[in-house]
């Protein structure tokens, strides 16, 4: 099996570029324009640049704490292969981490407090070894279903 969350990514990656484009005007637009003296639909010129300015950070404040990776997954031939970077702008830090099938011992999904995040498991000769945690943020959940059961196959009994 072989998966990547490109449109996972790419879902992110539009809500970073546009979020700025759309909310930068607005809050602009009722920052120096006259015609929102008046309050606009009842409410007053304040609170919509406030309410503007608090959604932008809030989509800012997301992203950073869920921590989104672009994940690339293959079980193909005899090893597990699993290639993955955070996605933010000016990321050059690209991993991946290739575990032979008979030396795979087991893996966890470790829930956190904004994110899930996976943890593999390999046999060496001095015991067994821990991979660094990845998030799995911008996974579907048809992808992380995919994940699990062709994880769950190759798992030492």
């Amino acid at each position: 099996m072989q998966f990547d969350n490109k449109k996972g990514t790419y879902r992110i990656w539009l809500q970073k570029f546009i979020t700025p484009i759309v909310l930068a005007p607005l809050i602009l637009t009722f920052s120096f324009s006259n015609y929102f003296n008046q309050p606009f639909w009842g409410i007053a010129r304040g609170f919509w640049i406030v309410f503007f300015c608090f959604l932008w950070v809030s989509v800012i404040l997301y992203h950073r704490l869920s921590s989104p990776y672009y994940i690339y997954y293959s079980d193909k031939g005899n090893k597990i292969t699993v290639r993955y970077f955070p996605v933010k702008p000016f990321n050059q830090k690209k991993n991946s981490i290739e575990i032979p099938k008979s030396k795979f011992v087991k893996f966890e999904i470790v829930k956190g407090s904004t994110y899930n995040s996976l943890v593999l498991y390999q046999n060496f000769k001095k015991g067994i070894g821990k991979y660094p945690p990845i998030s799995l943020s911008a996974l579907s959940k048809e992808d992380l279903k995919a994940l699990k059961d062709s994880l769950i196959q190759y798992v030492k009994k």
